[in-house]
């Protein structure tokens, strides 16, 4: 052998072995800094500094936070700085773990982190320096930093509630805003990278992971399950994009459900939920954590299985065949001793009054095995077929603990879409940004009302990306911009920067409007300056866009006011959803607008305002609606969402609701006749309807503006004969290629003399053109009088 490869091996040998020993070292250090529940006195790190006078903080920081502010006020002390919020913060900003929370707020950081140099040294300045740590300070920011780390639900204080406690400093605060970032958004992105640290960087333990790897031959203490492994599934989300599953968002679901089935007595569960809401990841998130032995005594060991229905009944040959198939395989789940079953969708497997057949009823065979202690069950349903199907099968009922898995709010959301986010990077490899993510949330749950959080919010950032990917000019990274354009093409909903057609449209929404509505210049101003404030975001959008209420005897405009509205602002009168109240007497009504199981009534008016968020709804002659309806349209004024019966939410957040009423038409016309003072009528007129009980306070009350449509003069009678009598000619032009060519002064003056009607407005009018002018001018066409390219004259001749 050659002696210097010899001693060359020997060195590297020799290297690797301190290299290792000193890793050891360094491990065990950690080990033993982290004991106690990851707990650390803050004198043992602070020592140098002698900061930690309060022993009761010093408890709850963990050694990575600890560390952090040690390090912090080393650098404070060495650079002869002021403790300020930013003197702390500028070690932070310095800290590597710092890069996640700039990136995400697209913050360039080094030109951060100048400009918090600039208020450090400003503020060093101004004050003579001391070598003593101001504790009172020190202990207040270690304080803020615990109370956001408790309302994050950690025990204890960790490196980003530190961060974010250092950011509530005014003048912090005035930096950020600076960059474009907001306090809440600094906290929600601290918050990110704090889950995000913990999901991917933080070890766990070695002894707690040496406590949990099962015993030799664990297994061999339960039973065999052969037909269940050969009819067991995989636990799929139905959402694609739910590729990692993880608990944040739904810990108290998946407690609740470790508590139930701890529990003696009924130890089954339905989860009752609606399809998009993340039932599956519920129960995958708590098979994990079986899996990782974190739940009670009684449920480690256990296997969370899902049967596969489709697969044994089609297998079976017949009825008798399946029954006795699940029978083996529900034995042998209770004789096993370690299994919790699951059923997806029981409803499809139970009869009820509103099922049709009786071949997948298998009620007899489940009821049999829910009354053991020893069989467990997890289900899944939805609130339709839970009331409409599993409450009429009490035998099954009794031995089932209900758990309602219900739609997260927004906060929630948010969260479980930042745990989804890197793994949906790695598969499209691109950089989603914390505003992109934030605009998804918040545009899912106001504009997309078909499917819930967070299936909504997933949805809709994968057709992001995807349309991202498409236009390569647009780069790789996802911004708030790219969603806004997304929604808006999705819904039709104007979002973004006001510009072009747009832009002029607000601007003069009065003169288009007054293109097609005579007078009534007080309910147009309200609406116009409506949409102005909604459509500039200068407003929180906590109710509908605008609510106004109608009032005025027939013929005035004020359905036709709608209309032009829904024209005009929406596009076509077609985004009008339009109600009949007087169809909405009875009390049994309200189903149509709710749904009803019991009934079989499908929610016709919520179904309605999910597929056309943005609309104008128009509840023409609400005076004739039940009472039950007025106290429903309480809080969709009020708040701008309905609940329907199936326990889906409704959001009127993007819309217009206009209702009309003709209540008080003879008050109003006997007010005219007898002459008095026009100005006072709408005072006068909302007291009529209080006395009379005809509306509510507190209903009238709700609307952004009552207006009182008040009847039309002659002049403006003769502005609305002349615009219907231009209308004609346009459309007859449009039709048949005749041209009129004038509309006389002496015919217009006429068809409002003959129309005219202060009490009743311009609805007689329309019947007068049709008998007098369209009736002629049809006969004249069908005798061959008037041809395409006649040039026609509108005058008193017709009369």
């Amino acid at each position: 052998l050659d002696i210097s490869q010899t001693k060359a091996s020997g060195y590297f040998f020799i290297f690797l072995g301190m290299f290792l020993l000193s890793f050891s070292l360094k491990s065990f250090y950690r080990f033993y800094l982290t004991k106690n529940k990851e707990s650390l006195d803050l004198n043992d790190v602070l020592t140098l500094v002698k900061v930690g006078g309060n022993v009761n903080l010093a408890d709850y920081l963990k050694y990575d936070s600890a560390l952090a502010i040690y390090q912090a006020l080393r650098f404070v002390r060495k650079n002869k700085f002021i403790l300020t919020h930013a003197s702390l913060l500028l070690f932070f900003v310095k800290h590597k773990r710092s890069n996640f929370i700039f990136s995400r707020l697209l913050i360039n950081k080094k030109d951060f982190q100048k400009t918090l140099e600039a208020l450090v040294f400003n503020q060093t300045n101004n004050k003579s320096y001391q070598d003593e740590i101001n504790r009172d300070k020190m202990d207040a920011i270690i304080l803020e930093a615990l109370k956001i780390s408790k309302k994050r639900n950690n025990r204890y204080i960790t490196f980003g509630s530190v961060f974010a406690s250092l950011t509530k400093d005014k003048q912090v605060e005035d930096i950020f805003f600076q960059y474009g970032a907001k306090k809440e958004d600094v906290d929600n992105v601290s918050l990110w990278e704090e889950n995000y640290y913990k999901e991917f960087f933080l070890k766990e333990p070695l002894i707690e992971t040496i406590k949990r790897v099962p015993g030799f031959a664990d297994d061999w203490a339960y039973g065999y399950t052969p037909i269940l492994n050969r009819f067991q599934k995989k636990i799929l989300p139905k959402n694609p994009e739910y590729t990692h599953i993880h608990e944040i968002g739904r810990e108290s679901e998946v407690k609740k459900i470790e508590e139930i089935l701890s529990s003696s007595g009924k130890n089954n569960i339905i989860l009752v939920g609606d399809e998009g809401v993340g039932i599956l990841n519920v129960i995958l998130s708590f098979k994990k954590k079986v899996a990782r032995g974190f739940v009670l005594g009684d449920l480690k060991r256990k296997r969370v299985v899902a049967l596969d229905m489709n697969k044994i009944i089609s297998t079976a040959k017949d009825f008798n065949t399946m029954l006795h198939l699940l029978d083996k395989i529900f034995h042998e789940c209770a004789t096993a001793g370690n299994i919790i079953l699951v059923i997806e969708d029981l409803h499809n497997y139970l009869s009820s009054k509103n099922t049709k057949t009786d071949f997948l009823d298998i009620t007899p065979i489940l009821a049999k095995y829910l009354s053991l202690n020893s069989f467990q069950l997890i289900a899944t349903t939805d609130y339709y077929h839970f009331h409409s199907v599993v409450e009429n099968n009490p035998s099954v009922l009794v031995s089932l603990q209900k758990l309602e898995i219900k739609e997260p709010n927004e906060e929630q959301t948010l969260i479980i879409l930042e745990d989804l986010v890197p793994f949906m990077e790695g598969r499209h490899k691109v950089f989603i940004s914390y505003y992109a993510v934030y605009e998804t949330v918040y545009s899912a749950g106001n504009f997309i009302q078909d499917l819930p959080f967070p299936e909504n919010a997933i949805t809709l950032l994968s057709e992001v990306i995807s349309y991202v990917i498409a236009r390569r000019n647009y780069g790789k990274i996802i911004l708030q911009d790219h969603v806004i354009e997304v929604i808006s093409k999705k819904t039709g909903v104007p979002l973004g920067k006001i510009s072009g057609k747009e832009k002029v449209k607000l601007l003069n929404l009065e003169s288009l409007l007054h293109k097609r509505i005579i007078g009534q210049d007080l309910a147009i101003s309200e609406m116009s300056e409506a949409l102005r404030r909604a459509r500039s975001g200068i407003a929180k959008r906590d109710k509908p866009i605008g609510t106004f209420l109608f009032l005025g005897p027939t013929g005035v405009g004020k359905t036709e006011t709608a209309k032009a509205l829904a024209e005009i602002y929406f596009g076509s009168e077609k985004r009008m959803i339009r109600l009949d109240m007087g169809e909405y007497k009875d009390k049994d009504s309200i189903y149509r607008l709710i749904g009803s199981i019991d009934k079989n009534v499908e929610a016709y008016f919520a179904n309605k305002v999910r597929e056309n968020p943005f609309s104008l709804i128009l509840l023409d002659e609400f005076e004739k609606a039940h009472p039950d309806i007025e106290d429903l349209m309480l809080r969709i004024l009020d708040e701008g969402i309905m609940t329907d019966v199936f326990q889906k939410k409704v959001s009127f957040k993007n819309s217009i609701i206009i209702a009309t009423s003709n209540a008080g038409a003879e008050f109003i016309r006997e007010y005219i006749l007898s002459g008095q003072n026009i100005e006072l009528l709408h005072d006068k007129l909302i007291e009529f309807l209080l006395k009379e009980n005809i509306f509510k306070p507190e209903f009238l009350n709700r609307f952004d503006a009552v207006v009182v449509f008040k009847p039309l003069t002659k002049e403006e009678i003769m502005s609305v004969a002349r615009l219907m009598l231009t209308n004609f000619a346009e459309n007859l032009f449009k039709e048949k290629g005749i041209k009129v060519k004038s509309i006389s002064d002496d015919l217009i003056e006429k068809i409002a003399e003959l129309g005219y009607n202060p009490a009743f407005g311009a609805r007689e009018m329309r019947r007068i053109i049709q008998e007098r002018i369209e009736n002629k001018i049809a006969r004249a066409i069908i005798e061959g009088r008037y041809k395409y390219g006649s040039v026609i004259e509108l005058d008193s001749s017709f009369i």
